[in-house]
């Protein structure tokens, strides 16, 4: 995350107010940057279970900040949610007593993917196919990653 920032601020000094997406895309580095720095203080601690649960909720509340707030093109926006899928992906790893919270999880996933798609529906020029097509493939995969974590 570290280099990311570095490499935003060579590409995109902040003396360039020029670009309205630049806040937008340097905020949430710095943010996770500083979050994860907690986490590792939390885990130096030796609150394991605290880290493990802040963790993966700083990951997903970046991507869904950068889904909402970027003003990138309509597949970059759309190509992000595939990060959400990681997240899930590593939830089983992280979580190992309260198995609930990876379908909590997924959940709220999933009604922030149907958010986002009503929210954005006439901004990214979805086509009522396009617009129920993604909601219900993302849905039904997180919802398939979600249980599969559990289990």
């Amino acid at each position: 995350v570290l280099l990311l920032i570095i490499l935003r601020l060579y590409y995109h000094p902040l003396s360039n107010a020029q670009d309205p997406s630049h806040i937008t895309n340097f905020l949430p580095l710095v943010i996770i940057f500083i979050l994860f720095i907690v986490c590792f203080a939390l885990l130096i601690k030796g609150r394991l279970k605290a880290a493990s649960i802040l963790l993966p909720s700083i990951v997903l509340g970046v991507i869904w900040f950068i889904m909402f707030m970027d003003e990138n093109q309509i597949i970059a926006r759309l190509n992000t949610i595939v990060y959400v899928f990681m997240v899930l992906a590593i939830l089983p790893l992280l979580i190992q007593k309260r198995n609930s919270i990876i379908l909590i999880t997924a959940a709220i996933n999933i009604i922030a993917v149907i958010g986002f798609t009503i929210l954005f529906k006439n901004k990214l020029n979805l086509s009522s196919v396009d617009f129920w097509d993604y909601i219900i493939d993302n849905s039904v995969t997180f919802a398939f990653v979600g249980f599969v974590g559990y289990l």
